[in-house]
């Protein structure tokens, strides 16, 4: 799911680097690298309708966009799915020194990341750290 339109990018990001052509895709990435970092607590606690959650994914998505787009841009991450007979899709992503991948499917989602972590701009670690909190709940 994405969290921010291109209009809140250019607001919100005092860079504001990315071309409204490679924004989707770009915004995509950064949604889904927060989402796993946030264990889906955004969709989960459906968090994009309080207003001061909302301010902050919305800053830190632009942060990660323009991460990625320093980091290479979309094409920077190598892509790859599978399907299985067991209706399970899995994909793999990797920036620099960043590597993530992930399954879903009957089981779930499961997901690994290996390297030196999970990377996301420290801007968006710190904006992020009461999502993150939230969605380590067990419930």
């Amino acid at each position: 799911m994405q969290y921010l339109t291109y209009e809140e990018y250019k607001t919100i990001s005092p860079k504001a680097g990315v071309s409204e052509d490679d924004f989707p895709a770009i915004s995509s990435i950064a949604s889904d690298v927060i989402d796993s970092y946030t264990f889906n607590a955004i969709t989960r606690y459906d968090l994009m309708d309080d207003d001061m959650f909302a301010d902050k994914i919305r800053r830190a998505v632009a942060s990660t966009v323009d991460y990625i787009a320093e980091s290479g841009g979309a094409d920077a991450y190598m892509q790859t799915a599978s399907k299985d007979g067991r209706s399970k899709i899995s994909y793999s992503v990797s920036v620099g020194n960043t590597s993530e991948s992930a399954s879903f499917g009957d089981g779930g989602y499961e997901s690994g990341v290996t390297a030196e972590g999970f990377r996301i701009p420290p801007l968006a670690v710190l904006l992020l750290k009461k999502v993150q909190a939230i969605g380590r709940q067990i419930g």
